[in-house]
């Protein structure tokens, strides 16, 4: 071959062998340039699965364009000899710059970085090298790295490959072992399926004998040498290095692939860390300058004594605020994994369509989607050896009240693979997704369930081999029950949240003994809490505070909680991990934030089908609720917090020429109602302490208060013919009752007596319609103003409802979706007007004179993940 032709190649001369072929050097007639040519020996081109490797790594490799990664030029056929043209590389292979004392730990990490910064261009592309050893990388005389020999890359499939597996020429079959004996990852010596975990184990192999001058698995024979990859660890390194770099190697070497660096990215900034905290101070012209110290040291001397400085302590970098998602809609329940590189979270993805579990690398790329079951998926929770993310799987999300119902519990690797579901749990308490920790050694996890013979949702431990469940806590009975659990990172503590019936939520702590069984009773440590999460060294707990951020409290039960700084109000649903020991500590949480404004949706007639989508009518960037239209259908009263608080304000129907009409120093203003004539509104306030009734011009002047009295006075309205003010009242009781009153005031009247909230006239003033309570959901009755009994309209409604002059405008639920109904009063029967609501503000619709334009209230939830790094 040598002296001989190859196309426009004269080969030169043998520059290695290898088990995939030749390697020569050559001259390119043409370019007049040098390059390797690798062939194929003529006795292994018969082979068709080598030779189908061997286009394999040209494809394959000339896919990348990295400084890193040989170039290749060409892949050609002479005379029956098949070959690859590449760039030629003037320098030695790693292998012979090894010594047995290894090199300096800063050539160390300057070829570490650079290999890791190419592997990870190369797993970009979708290609694992699969043979990652020192005769597979060069350094040029310049000290560049370039890796070599892709011969045995393997495309990583694609979906839409494996869809079309059966018709697919699979280049290496599972079962197939290929690679070297001494660097191989423990899947790879297996025959299983492998990606760019294994390169890692095989660099990691690398680092370690660029470290020590030895590889960590060796042995007399390829049986023996997989045998210890499978079974054993590496011997100890010996010489003093930096022990970060020590633990960088050893997590590379962890025969779980869950358990080693995710990417090579991550481990590429591991290696950076760890060469920039070893780089020397730069001593350019030291010797030249020497002398100048003889003189300084009496100045120095003297400045010591006078108390100048001499030294500076070390800088301790500033917590700094990063974002690290931005997508759209709601990203939510984060889960840090152990070395804080990944965070795991729910996001109903860019179609906006199904809940569904991510992992994004923080400060890089596009989120991984995990999960792909067209139930819901949410409340990810990574283990703390980093082999698994368990969640929450449900027909549906939590709703915003009401219990959640039965949810499974699944396990998944962190980068996708085999789920695993461990257990069926059913969630008693109103709605709130966190109900999932893990213990310390993650073999158990603890979530919430409803005990056996019923009761407040308790806290139970879950076996991860066995599925067994045992119950933790037993709150009282006139508890909710208990959800948030968060386990310290010394395991000696459980923190929770326990929700009480009438009271706001608390925070409770209680000790764990042995096998996670409870060391004392649980003690309540703060209110007002919920979602904890452990500082690293388990003395304190980050906690959220409904819409005043996060706090942090320590775990004496004597300290008071003080606020997290760097977070605002918007701050809920903490995550805490320490990245590595002495190292910062990186805190990710949840950055919601809501607006309610009021929507509109038009019919060509009432109770036909919108004639569009809902669209924004009224609207600001604080709270927009409760409309009503005016009787000649210009105007329209509503509640707005736009001047600071809960105030009545007029708009026109578009949400123009919006003026205040009430203007209290304290208290919450609401549920503002038109006079049949115009000239008044009604509307509650609590400005002197209970809720009463106030009627004020609609032209503006001062409010009246018509209902003086101890109790609640709620949701008032006019008669047709505005002599009187209907409105819901516990003067009787603890059930709300219709009670009405002349708009002059004076003696009230009680309507109802078997309950009774919101009412309202229809047109002709003959019938008078109302709740049957302040509940989520009611019914909808009607009773005569002349009096009578009562008879039941609708079941199962939103107290969101309005009286239009035909008929009724409600809301109620399907499939947990709300959708806007009309009932026809002639006919008693209703239809569908919208169905694609978004998520609706239930209480009071407000209806146009001519019962073609329904407004209601509307939010808009916004939630992205942010990080505070440097958290302490």
């Amino acid at each position: 071959m040598i002296g001989g032709t190859l196309g426009h190649y004269r080969i030169d001369s043998k520059l290695g062998q290898g088990g995939m072929g030749v390697v020569y050097k050559a001259l390119d007639t043409r370019l007049d340039r040098a390059v390797a040519i690798k062939v194929i020996p003529p006795d292994l081109v018969a082979v068709d699965a080598r030779k189908k490797r061997f286009v394999q790594e040209a494809k394959a490799a000339s896919a990348l364009n990295h400084p890193g990664i040989v170039t290749i030029h060409e892949i050609g056929s002479d005379g029956g000899v098949d070959f690859i043209v590449m760039e030629h590389v003037d320098g030695r292979t790693l292998d012979a710059l090894l010594t047995p004392q290894g090199m300096a730990v800063a050539d160390v990490l300057k070829y570490s970085v650079s290999i890791a910064d190419a592997l990870s261009a190369a797993h970009g592309a979708g290609i694992v090298h699969r043979d990652i050893k020192p005769t597979n990388v060069m350094v040029t005389r310049d000290g560049r790295v370039k890796i070599l020999d892709f011969g045995l890359a393997k495309l990583i499939e694609s979906p839409e490959a494996i869809a079309d597996g059966p018709t697919r020429s699979r280049l290496t079959e599972a079962g197939a072992v290929m690679g070297t004996a001494s660097y191989m990852s423990p899947e790879q010596a297996e025959g299983r399926p492998v990606d760019g975990r294994s390169d890692i184990f095989s660099f990691g192999a690398v680092i370690y004998e660029m470290v020590t001058g030895r590889r960590p698995f060796d042995g007399d024979s390829s049986v023996a040498i997989l045998s210890r990859i499978l079974h054993d660890d590496p011997a100890p390194i010996a010489r003093s290095i930096p022990p970060d770099l020590a633990k960088i190697i050893e997590r590379c070497l962890r025969k779980d692939p869950a358990r080693r660096f995710q990417s090579t990215a991550d481990l590429k900034v591991a290696l950076e860390d760890v060469s920039h905290e070893i780089v020397p101070v730069r001593r350019t012209g030291a010797k030249r300058r020497s002398w100048l110290w003889l003189l300084l040291l009496p100045v120095l001397l003297a400045g010591s004594l006078l108390g100048w400085p001499v030294s500076r302590p070390p800088e301790v970098e500033e917590p700094e605020r990063i974002a690290v998602t931005t997508l759209i809609g709601v990203e939510d329940d984060p889960s840090l994994s152990p070395d804080g590189r990944h965070v795991a979270f729910m996001w109903t993805g860019r179609q906006q369509n199904n809940p569904d579990i991510y992992v994004q690398l923080i400060g890089a790329g596009d989120p991984l989607q995990l999960t792909t079951d067209p139930r819901s998926d949410y409340n990810p929770a990574w283990s703390p050896d980093g082999r698994w993310i368990a969640f929450l799987r449900a027909d549906r999300l939590p709703p915003p009240s009401g219990p959640v119902g039965k949810v499974e519990v699944w396990l998944s690797p962190p980068l996708g693979g085999n789920e695993r579901k461990l257990a069926d749990v059913q969630v008693p308490i109103i709605g709130n997704p966190g109900f999932l920790a893990w213990s310390t050694d993650s073999r158990n996890l603890i979530v919430t369930d409803t005990p056996p013979n019923g009761g407040p949702g308790a806290l139970f431990v879950v076996s991860l081999e066995t599925g067994e469940k045992r119950q933790l806590t037993h709150p009282p009975p006139d508890f909710r029950g208990d959800s948030n659990p968060a386990v310290s990172p010394d395991g000696r503590w459980l923190a929770f949240r326990r929700d009480r019936v009438t009271t706001a939520d608390a925070l409770y702590l209680m000790p764990l003994a042995n096998n996670l069984a409870p060391g004392a009773t649980p003690t309540q440590l703060t209110t007002k809490a919920a979602y904890p999460a452990w500082t690293p060294d388990s003395q304190e707990i980050v906690f959220t505070r409904a819409r005043e951020g996060l706090f942090r409290i320590g775990i004496s039960g004597t300290a008071t909680p003080v606020r997290v700084p760097f977070v605002g109000e918007d701050g809920t649903k903490p995550t805490i991990v320490r990245t590595q020991a002495g190292h910062p500590v990186r805190l990710v949480y949840v950055r919601r934030s809501s607006d309610i404004d009021i929507w509109r949706v038009d019919s060509a007639v009432p109770g036909a089908p919108a004639s569009g989508a809902p669209h924004l009518a009224i609207a600001s960037t604080t709270v927009d609720v409760v409309p009503d239209f005016s009787p000649d259908g210009k105007r329209v009263a509503f509640v707005s917090g736009r001047s600071g608080s809960s105030q009545v304000w007029l708009a026109d129907p578009d949400g123009s020429k919006a003026v205040q009409l009430t203007a209290f120093v304290s208290g919450q203003s609401g549920a503002p109602r038109w006079s049949p004539d115009g000239k008044l509104i009604v509307f509650q306030s609590n400005t002197e302490g209970n809720f009463e009734i106030y009627v004020i011009p609609s032209a503006g002047g001062k409010p009246r208060n018509i209902t003086a009295n101890t109790a609640n006075d709620h949701v008032p309205s006019f008669s047709r013919d505005g002599q009187w003010v209907y409105f819901s009242s516990t003067r009787s009781g603890p059930t709300y009752q219709v009670w009405k009153i002349p708009v002059s005031g004076g003696a009230a009247n009680q309507v109802t007596r078997d309950g009774g909230f919101a009412a309202f006239e229809d047109k002709s003033g003959a019938h008078l319609y109302y709740a049957d309570g302040p509940g989520q959901t009611t019914a909808v009755w009607r009773l005569a103003t002349s009096g009578g009994t009562a008879i039941k309209v609708l079941d199962r409604v939103s107290n969101g409802f309005a009286v239009a002059e035909r008929g009724l405008c409600y809301l109620d639920w399907l499939l947990d979706q709300p959708r806007l109904r009309f009932y026809d009063f002639a006919t008693g029967r209703s239809t569908t007007v919208a169905s694609n609501l978004g998520d609706v503000e239930a209480p009071l619709l407000g209806v146009s004179p001519d019962g073609r334009t329904i407004l209601y209230s509307r939010t808009e939830t916004f939630a992205d993940l942010v990080m505070i790094e440097n958290f302490r």
